[in-house]
């Protein structure tokens, strides 16, 4: 939910012929309807046969019954996109079983509903078909409704809700109704479509006709008091077969102060891993995502829950399209190890939307275990829940991206959880470079673990052939099915801290995975500094060592150490992407050595100094404020 605003149209309003439609709104959208087949037609898409379509559970009958329901909601949902939404980027969707869907993590909305125009929350979702829709068996009869969703993952989500019944006093199956919801990336718009639908509603509810109606079309911003209407009455129900289209405004007509808390820990708002008893530098981004710019102060709030961090810092101003690194000013030293959730919250008098302002990330505080090797996981829940594919082929399974506390990086074993395999068919494990691109690329180690050879719902640690070594950046880890029945480890979506870093894998194709905030029950071992072989040649360091001060600084690290021989060496400073920022070549002719790095002229944020020469290297973390 984050960056820049965009304008796009397609069609101007000025070129337009005679349409049934409404709008603007205080923002610009306007909406269309089918009556002028050029402007807005139907055409049914069937997502049903697509590759990737998602079922979202519903309609079991209790106790199984989890997903849709009668009066709840599931998700978040990945849209596989970032989808622009008034002044807002929203990559996820709530699902409501009552026909809404929410870019907010709302929990539920019944009868009787609120207009798009009412200022009460909740705020920031679109209603295609807004009413009492009941996804519960009756008794012992399953309920017909479904919901499927499909995304191609660049610029088009679908979502369809087919044959789901109204709830009435009279039966809690009432008609059928289906239709869908287009969400289009390239010019931002949304389309509503209407198969078969029923006509006619015929219960009441208590206040209906007023500010909550009993049947609802419409979209309705973030801020709550901006939204549009379609159906005029609460009794204006959708006809078969029709379709309706709002239209992002070619021309913004309200200014927004929008700031967000944008991420914490990295820009990916993904997990890290640090080291007990070492120095660690908390930061976050704020965002400005509204139109115009902020000149008002934001206060940022940070508090590591578990370790007793709490820090505070005053922005004077974002400009608009501004992303702000926020690094606190009280270095973080943490003294327990474990996995702890990184909250941030920020604070503005004039800000319009305050649904966007706090975030929270996993920071794993790592030590080495009773044989000096580091584990690095997001998983830590006791009781996992699962997720399997339904080919079950080689190429299909679940991943996590590891960025490590230091390098170089030494992997020597891997672990997963698999909570059931039903047909022992065992499964894989690999470990991957990033390609050119920064996605999932070549393999540079693997395991595979036969059926009946490790015990289903625990973890199972297994030896890489041959270690494998980063000197820079991530890696990423799989775990895929050995053939069907075979149900990987996935930690429970509510369970606090969420690593962000997980992923799901079709046919080779790595996606994040679609229960947002679940981590996957994958694990790697590595080697502390201290176990890794020691250098040799100019890096056979004199007693003394290397000294790096002040740490973190303004920008001016001072290096001094002491060697045994003279020599050749070279270093270089590069960032957390891996990519070098800095490179000299300097020759010691003493026993003793000593150079500036100057980072004045760079961004604040976390970089490597790597010292080295032909027969060896050290990396040492450097913290610029």
């Amino acid at each position: 939910m984050k960056k820049l605003l965009y304008s796009i149209f397609l069609i101007p309003v000025c070129l337009l012929p005679a349409f049934s439609g409404g709008g603007p709104d205080a923002f610009g959208y306007v909406w269309y309807n089918d009556t002028d087949t050029s402007i807005v037609a139907y055409n049914w898409i069937d997502i049903s046969t697509k590759a990737g379509v998602v079922t979202i559970p519903s309609g079991g009958i209790p106790p199984a019954s989890p997903g849709l329901q009668d009066d709840n909601s599931f998700g978040l949902i990945n849209i596989g996109f970032d989808f622009h939404y008034y002044w807002g980027d929203f990559d996820q969707l709530k699902v409501g079983s009552n026909g809404w869907l929410g870019f907010a993590n709302i929990g539920n909305i019944a009868s009787c509903f609120p207009t798009m125009t009412n200022t009460s929350p909740p705020h920031n979702y679109i209603a295609p078909m807004m009413s009492d829709l009941n996804f519960a068996a009756n008794g012992s009869t399953q309920n017909p409704g479904s919901v499927q969703y499909w995304t191609n993952n660049a610029d088009t989500f679908i979502i369809s809700y087919e044959t789901v019944p109204f709830w009435t006093p009279a039966s809690p199956h009432t008609g059928a109704n289906t239709f869908q919801v287009i969400l289009c990336g390239t010019d931002s718009s949304i389309t509503y479509q209407y198969g078969a639908v029923e006509q006619t509603l015929t219960y009441n509810c208590a206040g209906a006709g007023t500010t909550d109606w009993k049947y609802v079309q419409g979209i309705k911003a973030i801020n709550g008091s901006t939204g549009l209407m379609v159906n005029a009455t609460h009794d204006n129900l959708a006809g078969d077969n029709t379709a309706v289209k709002f239209f992002y405004p070619d021309s913004i007509l309200l200014q927004i102060q929008d700031a967000a808390a944008d991420a914490v820990l990295n820009s990916d708002n993904g997990g890290e891993f640090v080291l007990k008893d070492e120095p660690y530098v908390p930061q976050a981004y704020v965002a400005n995502v509204g139109n115009v710019d902020i000149s008002t102060p934001t206060t940022v709030n940070c508090n590591i829950i578990g370790l007793g961090y709490v820090s505070s810092v005053t922005i004077p101003a974002i400009l608009q399209g501004q992303t702000f690194l926020v690094q606190f000013p009280d270095t973080l030293v943490p003294s327990v190890s474990g996995d702890f959730s990184f909250s941030m919250s920020i604070s503005n008098s004039n800000d319009a939307n305050p649904s966007n302002n706090s975030t929270a990330a996993e920071i794993n505080v790592v030590e080495p275990d009773a044989n000096g090797n580091l584990r690095l996981s997001y998983a830590s829940s006791a009781t996992p829940l699962g997720v399997s594919w339904t080919n079950g082929d080689t190429d299909d399974g679940i991943g996590i991206m590891v960025e490590p506390p230091f390098y170089p990086m030494v992997i020597r074993s891997l672990e997963h959880l698999v909570v059931a395999d039903a047909n022992n068919s065992g499964y894989i494990g690999d470990v991957r470079l990033p390609d050119p691109n920064g996605d999932p690329g070549p393999v540079v180690g693997s395991v595979v673990a036969p059926g009946g050879t490790f015990t289903p719902g625990t973890w199972n640690q297994l030896a890489l052939t041959d270690s494998v070594k980063i000197d820079s950046g991530n890696v990423y880890v799989g775990m895929y099915m050995g053939g069907t029945g075979v149900t990987m480890g996935r930690e429970d979506a509510t369970t606090n801290p969420n690593g962000n870093r997980s992923y799901e894998i079709l046919a080779g194709s790595w996606a994040p995975l679609r229960f947002a905030g679940s981590d996957s029950y994958i694990a790697i071992y590595i080697d502390t500094p201290s176990t890794q072989p020691p250098p040799v040649g100019i890096w056979d360091i004199a007693d003394g060592g290397i000294s790096l001060f002040p740490n973190p600084s303004d920008g001016i690290f001072r290096i001094n150490g002491k060697t045994k021989q003279e020599g050749e060496f070279e270093w270089a400073v590069v960032d957390q992407l891996g990519r070098t920022v800095k490179r000299l070549s300097t020759r010691i002719s003493g026993e003793s050595f000593g150079f500036d790095v100057d980072l004045r002229d760079h961004e604040s944020g976390v970089y490597y100094l790597v010292l080295g020469d032909s027969q060896g290297r050290k990396v040492f973390k450097l913290v610029k404020k």
